[in-house]
């Protein structure tokens, strides 16, 4: 369904997003805004109103959810330097299924899409070994669709390990930052 007044043929229509972008980043065919934390409430503003940011984007309730505790995260996680962001699959048609929230981790001057989990759980004896971080592409490949991995895990920061459970001493899946 059109609407004159803010509809455009081009659905990768980026600019309303760039008055809020600290950095973007692209990998393949996906692009990532890093939202500024001085921005983030306004963007959070902006995607509630039924402005253009709103159609350009055009978030599900859920991703919107997922972006304000994306927010919050980055906000109440300090021993690391977290980002909201939003990526943009340019091989996707549907705005919908082409944009989605995530974290991206600060390291020097780069940035890297992460996933954050509070409890990241030992297969072999279920115990919980805190708060962790791992590399997006390990758990949330659909971000990626259309990218060469490769492409993605070439800019991986070094800091991600493979750590032992504190329980049982098994190795945890994946590789992981512990935070």
């Amino acid at each position: 369904m059109k609407n004159s007044k803010y509809h455009t043929d081009n659905i990768y229509n980026t600019d309303n997003i760039d008055k809020y972008t600290l950095k973007k980043i692209t990998m393949g065919k996906t692009d990532i805004y890093v939202i500024s934390t001085e921005r983030c409430k306004a963007l959070l503003n902006a995607l509630d109103s039924n402005g253009a940011l709103m159609h350009t984007i055009n978030l599900t309730p859920n991703k919107h959810n997922f972006l304000r505790a994306c927010t919050e995260i980055s906000q109440k996680i300090t021993t690391v330097r977290l980002y909201p962001a939003l990526s943009h699959n340019r091989i996707l048609k549907s705005n919908k299924l082409s944009w989605m929230p995530m974290l991206c981790l600060k390291t020097g001057e780069s940035f890297y899409p992460v996933k954050y989990t509070q409890n990241w759980i030992c297969r072999d004896c279920m115990g919980g070994n805190g708060e962790t971080l791992i590399p997006l592409i390990d758990v949330e490949s659909e971000y990626f669709i259309g990218t060469d991995y490769d492409s993605v895990r070439k800019n991986e920061p070094p800091i991600f390990h493979n750590i032992t459970c504190k329980y049982c001493g098994h190795m945890l899946q994946g590789k992981l930052l512990k935070i």
